[in-house]
């Protein structure tokens, strides 16, 4: 049985939240939607996400970066 691929975007414009979900909707994942990154955490330990989506300018104490991090010590590319 194939497994579909997770991904999980983390974007705080709406409409560009939108956007990347149809995009991956398209391609048939699976897929979840965050506005903050604070949000990431905690969606990262409920569930196996296997891709990030990350806006790399999240306003927030975190940026981007500092969440792509979080991301990979959850084993997400």
């Amino acid at each position: 049985m194939t497994r579909i691929c997770k991904v999980l975007i983390v974007e705080n414009d709406e409409g560009v939240r939108d956007i990347l979900a149809n995009v991956v909707a398209d391609e048939g994942y699976l897929f979840a939607t965050l506005k903050t990154g604070r949000e990431m955490g905690s969606a990262l330990d409920d569930d196996d996400y296997d891709i990030v989506i990350i806006d790399v300018s999240q306003p927030g104490p975190e940026d981007g970066f500092a969440l792509a991090r979080v991301a990979r010590e959850h084993g997400c590319g």
